[in-house]
């Protein structure tokens, strides 16, 4: 899908976000800055992050390239609810999130559920909204907060990359529990979004590193 684009998070935000948390800078570079991918085209994003769940990253840009093959390269609401469910199905290799997909397509669609308003809407008031949808998970719904509705204060405690950066970054193998989750949201609040993009870029620059060192 060729809806990501990258922007440069405010540098007066990192430099506050270090300035409190001094122990993150040893994983940010002074001399880059850093770079997020966002979809700013709400529709799109919310079918990116239902197709993303529970997938591996090969998994889903299988996924997302096949689906966008299909719709010509327009993830839009009326290019999806025309598609048939087994045809959908067999692009992202899943009954399930088709049959999700499908749903919620068709109530924005009649205005059931209208994706603009999540722009206005607290974390926990967003998660609420998508609460009838039992396939979603709450961490689908952050995700989509974070990438497309750009809230600040969001910790993706349920992603497993996000979990495996974390380890790395407490230098730990042990299992992460709820309550030191709940510890380090209470720490790294109100800059739980910052905090989880780093995670995520931590996990990504050792597995880039990893896999550089295989290819010697």
């Amino acid at each position: 899908m060729k809806y990501f684009k990258y922007i440069a998070l405010n540098e007066e935000v990192i430099n506050r976000f270090t300035s409190l948390h001094p122990e993150v800078k040893s994983f940010l570079n002074d001399n880059k800055q850093f770079i997020v991918r966002i979809m700013p085209k709400l529709y799109p994003c919310l079918i990116h992050c239902i197709i993303s769940q529970d997938y591996s990253n090969n998994q889903v840009i299988k996924a997302t390239t096949n689906l966008s093959n299909l719709v010509n390269n327009k993830i839009k609401i009326n290019k999806i609810i025309y598609l048939k469910k087994d045809i959908l199905s067999k692009a992202i290799m899943s009954e399930e999130k088709a049959t999700l997909i499908l749903t919620i397509s068709k109530d924005i669609k009649v205005k059931i559920l209208k994706l603009k308003q999540c722009l206005k809407l607290a974390e926990k008031d967003v998660i609420n909204l998508f609460k009838k949808y039992k396939s979603l998970k709450i961490n689908t719904i952050k995700l989509f907060c974070i990438f497309g509705c750009f809230k600040k204060n969001i910790l993706c405690d349920h992603d497993p990359n996000f979990i495996k950066g974390l380890k790395i970054f407490l230098k730990t193998k042990k299992t992460i529990n709820k309550s030191l989750l709940n510890e380090i949201s209470l720490k790294y609040s109100p800059y739980n979004t910052i905090f989880s993009l780093l995670m995520w870029k931590i996990y990504n620059d050792s597995k880039n590193t990893n896999d550089r060192n295989n290819n010697w």
